[in-house]
């Protein structure tokens, strides 16, 4: 039987994946197993996938929130976890904002930062399970979602650095970014937990 690919030349093994017909010169090894030029690249990926611990992004995430999503290849919500973080910190670490800082926004903005730190831990644990099962998941309305919330907490940050909100008003309306984040966290629950009861 000839290759797939060099039809003059006389193929020496099959591709495990799709079963082609392969010389020397088109195979590769990957593990024990033959791949042909088409497959590996895939078979690779799935590989890299299937290795992901979700232990070590769970303790990326504990050392540094975002660290175990950049770890899952999950480069944009790493980053905005690292971006929120930072943001967050740098507001209510700034002079200006020292200076005049209600006890309140401290108090809430630490909280903010307590929930972020947690929901990195766990979200990078979950989704390391799922890539190591081969699951691949790509939730468009979470994305849009945390950009929302994003915008927002930028916005109100922006108008209380710029005393257009003074800070009594930013501290009753700052919680609503929390229950923003813990509804999601219930919805996104409750809809986990009705889909695996239809699956039973």
């Amino acid at each position: 039987m000839k290759c797939y690919v060099h039809n003059e030349v006389e193929a020496e093994l099959f591709c495990q994946q799709c079963g082609k017909a392969c010389c020397n010169e088109c195979i590769h090894k990957i593990g024990e197993l033959y791949y042909c030029d088409t497959c590996k690249d895939t078979v690779r990926q799935e590989i890299q996938v299937k290795t992901k611990s979700p232990g070590l992004a769970l303790f990326l995430s504990f050392l540094i929130p975002g660290a175990g999503q950049l770890y899952n290849n999950q480069y944009l919500k790493g980053a905005s976890i690292i971006a929120f973080l930072v943001g967050i910190i740098y507001t209510i670490a700034s002079d200006a904002v020292v200076a005049e800082l209600h006890q309140g926004i401290a108090i809430m903005s630490s909280v903010a930062i307590f929930v972020i730190w947690l929901f990195s831990m766990i979200d990078a644990y979950n989704e390391a399970s799922y890539l190591r099962k081969g699951i691949q998941r790509i939730d468009v309305r979470l994305t849009i979602y945390w950009a929302v919330i994003a915008i927002i907490t930028g916005i109100l940050l922006l108008l209380f650095n710029f005393n257009v909100i003074p800070d009594n008003h930013f501290y009753k309306l700052w919680p609503f970014v929390l229950i923003a984040i813990g509804g999601r966290f219930l919805i996104k629950t409750s809809g986990n937990h009705k889909r695996e009861e239809s699956n039973e």
